[in-house]
């Protein structure tokens, strides 16, 4: 009787362990495995260096204020391009006769422009380093202040 009752829970183990294992197999078959894509790139979170250095590309020109600041627009022709390099020199489609730049101030920057009629344009800057963009409010060579703004130019990198 005991020798009965010891096969019949060998078989009984047998059987669990097969139907134990034969689930796993089925788990696992039924587990396929998924190709997750790659995330987006992301825009470049970091802000940029405090300096006019680089590449800029010309976004939005301010037009001389009227009794108040003036307006904002996209610039025309779009693509318009400014780098300033370490060295100086000055280049690119906004301001395509420049030559080269030197920082007065903190917040004074003179281009030498030939096109323009003193030969050089002074323009107040501000860079907004977590936003990546370059403010030229246009500053008269007399030195005469604008109350309502002189215009400017506003690019991004």
């Amino acid at each position: 009787m005991q020798r009965v009752a010891y096969f019949q829970r060998q078989q009984k183990n047998t059987s669990m362990k097969k139907i134990f294992f034969g689930a796993i197999i089925a788990l696992a078959a039924a587990c396929t495995p998924q190709t997750v894509p790659p995330p987006a790139p992301m825009p470049d979170p970091l802000p940029i260096p405090n300096s006019v250095i680089g590449n800029w590309k010309l976004a939005e020109v301010q037009s001389p204020g009227t009794g108040g600041p003036g307006v904002w627009a996209a610039a025309s022709p779009s693509g318009q391009t400014m780098n300033f390099s370490a060295n100086g020199t000055v280049s690119g489609t906004a301001f395509p006769a420049a030559t080269s730049f030197q920082q007065v101030d903190a917040v004074t920057l003179k281009i030498t422009d030939p096109a323009d009629p003193a030969g050089y344009r002074l323009f107040y800057f501000k860079i907004d380093t977590a936003a990546r963009t370059l403010v030229l409010s246009i500053r008269l060579a007399s030195g005469a202040i604008c109350t309502e703004g002189c215009g400017g130019y506003k690019f991004v990198q």
